[in-house]
């Protein structure tokens, strides 16, 4: 949802960039006439530029204090708290938000794709919980036809299965899968738009395709298709140390982030319980 603040600035530098243009063109007289104004005429585009440029301004500031105040409304703050074992360059960054709940780490973050010559930018906000366990299994579990994140790019490849009424994608055995997705969790899971994640599901996907191709592919179509895997897989890989939601946009709404922060510790704690009841990490079949 757009916020009325934003709204505002968007009206304010438009009106401005409107009224420099207007008055430079005389259209404004006689309220201002072009001699009234400072420099020559092509000062208005300068000065339409800086009013623009102003206004980003602005505007990043606005977004960064409504993230912050957002999390300071969910218990949350920027910089500092506690460290996940693994993590983005800029996890210590301050626009990090971190804390801690139910005594499990938790932080919220955004990062950005695209915004090249022929691309727009894209923002994600991602929520996430640590694993007090690691597992050897990657999996997202949401409402059926949800699991799959519509921006990851090869995840059509994961296993897919419903499990109680939740889709499943990822090598986690069936069994693990119904251990995990207890009351608390299917609730938890179900209740928002997109799939909660154990794991980075989308680098884990590019791992399982390397695999099979170094047993199934050879010549040059093999070489290429590695290496267009390669460059898409971000480089992570070992155990799975963390259950996110990842959604497209800011978040700015600390209702929304609560219910997305109760969402990821509430998996995370299920999928701990479900360790601990294995009496070891829940390991996927050789």
């Amino acid at each position: 949802m757009v916020r009325r603040s934003k709204v505002l600035l968007a009206l304010v530098v438009l009106v401005v960039a409107a009224s420099i243009s207007l008055a430079y063109a005389g259209l404004l007289a006689p309220l201002v006439s072009p001699a009234d104004l400072p420099g020559p005429p092509p000062a208005a585009i300068a000065g339409v530029i800086g009013t623009v440029l102003l206004g980003a301004l602005v505007s990043s500031v606005l977004d960064r204090r409504a993230w912050r105040e957002m999390g300071s409304q969910a218990g949350l703050t920027a910089g500092g708290g506690p460290q996940f074992a693994t993590g983005p360059p800029d996890e210590s960054d301050k626009a990090t938000l971190t804390g801690t709940v139910d005594g499990r780490a938790v932080r919220a973050r955004t990062y950005s794709t695209g915004g090249g010559q022929n691309q727009s930018s894209r923002t994600y906000t991602v929520v996430e919980a640590e694993l007090g366990t690691p597992v050897e299994w990657h999996a997202s579990f949401g409402v059926v036809g949800a699991a799959e994140a519509p921006d990851d790019p090869g995840i059509d490849a994961a296993k897919s299965q419903v499990v109680d009424g939740v889709g499943v994608r990822g090598d986690i055995p069936e069994d693990v899968a119904r251990s995990v997705l207890g009351q608390e969790a299917e609730d938890a899971v179900t209740d928002l738009a997109g799939p909660v994640s154990v794991g980075d599901v989308t680098d884990n996907v590019v791992g399982d395709m390397l695999d099979e191709l170094d047993g199934e592919a050879d010549g040059l179509a093999g070489s290429v298709a590695k290496g267009m895997l390669n460059m898409s897989s971000d480089g992570e890989d070992g155990p799975s140390r963390t259950v996110q939601y990842r959604d497209r946009g800011l978040l700015t709404d600390a209702e929304e982030l609560r219910r997305r922060i109760d969402a990821v510790t509430t998996v995370a704690d299920a999928v701990d319980d479900a360790s601990t009841a294995a009496g070891r990490p829940n390991a996927a079949p050789e």
